[in-house]
């Protein structure tokens, strides 16, 4: 990967969370990675023997299955400037295991598993 100016007049990110990158450059290899799990209760009661919190969640025990493609893919990609440039870069949100970059990458690998418990009395529509 030849090396290459990434220049970024102003970039404004208003959130960016678990586990996700914002890069300003080039890179060789990115692996961002989350594994978040919530747990969310009508009545905050968390005991210490909570059989819930005190077990890993089987979605992130499993490994993942991996597509394997085997087709080769022949490029050719001429760079006549070898700036990369940004004027303006306005960022609402990247959230779980992203990749944001001004820049260029030789290998990306993203993996985010979420696992959301929700334990209410009364369905949340008809809570009063």
């Amino acid at each position: 990967m030849p090396a290459r100016t990434s220049a970024v007049n102003t970039l404004k990110a208003n959130s960016i969370s678990m586990g996700s990158i914002l890069e300003i450059g080039d890179s060789k290899r990115v692996t961002p990675v989350g594994k978040v799990f919530a747990l969310q209760r009508e009545y905050p009661i968390f005991p210490k023997d909570d059989p819930i919190l005190n077990q890993e969640p089987d979605i992130f025990k499993v490994p993942l299955l991996e597509a394997h493609i085997y087709e080769p893919i022949h490029t050719n990609i001429v760079n006549e400037d070898p700036l990369i440039k940004v004027n303006h870069m306005k960022i609402t949100g990247v959230s779980t295991a992203s990749v944001i970059e001004i820049g260029s990458t030789d290998y990306v690998y993203s993996e985010a598993r979420v696992k959301n418990i929700r334990q209410f009395f009364n369905p949340p529509d008809q809570r009063s």
